[in-house]
């Protein structure tokens, strides 16, 4: 497998601007909190930018590849943006999705999905998905426009579900 830092991000495809930093956030949810053995775990990655628009995306994801399964194929794009140069998942539990724009300041602004985890429960569990985020950081989760200043993404909602 690839090294994640190979893969060009969101971030330094999108020019930096001059005006104030929005509070983005994304989430992870799930239709319920508990699962079998077996069972397909839908996760969808929902996407806020807090009023601004948004360029592009990086969404950084960590899980337990002892409880939980997933590959590349099972990444679904979602409709806030055209272009998903980067859907892929790792065999060390990291999902990797960069959304982009075609058009530089004609991105997206507001809420919805902006990509779909199909995991398979393969062990029992009570695996945490979390996100590689640190604030202001540009290797990792972010939102990024060309009219805002730095890393729009603010907030990051992690999920626990249990697998029996």
């Amino acid at each position: 497998d690839k090294d994640t830092a190979e893969i060009p991000s969101a971030a330094s495809s999108v020019p930096q601007a001059r005006a104030s930093t929005g509070a983005g956030k994304m989430t992870l949810i799930s239709p319920q909190k508990e699962y079998k053995v077996g069972d397909t775990i839908a996760v969808a990655i929902f996407l806020d930018t807090g009023g601004n628009t948004a360029d592009g995306v990086d969404a950084v994801l960590r899980f337990d590849p002892k409880v939980l399964d997933a590959a590349t194929s099972t990444v679904i794009s979602g409709p806030v943006f055209q272009d998903y140069p980067v859907l892929k998942v790792f065999a060390d539990g990291t999902v990797r999705i960069t959304a982009l724009s075609p058009l530089q300041g004609q991105g997206f602004s507001g809420s919805g999905s902006l990509a779909t985890v199909n995991f398979k429960a393969k062990a029992a569990g009570n695996p945490k998905l979390t996100w590689d985020f640190t604030p202001g950081a540009t290797a990792d989760s972010n939102i990024f426009g060309s009219k805002v200043e730095g890393d729009m993404l603010k907030e990051v909602g992690g999920l626990e579900i249990t697998v029996r």
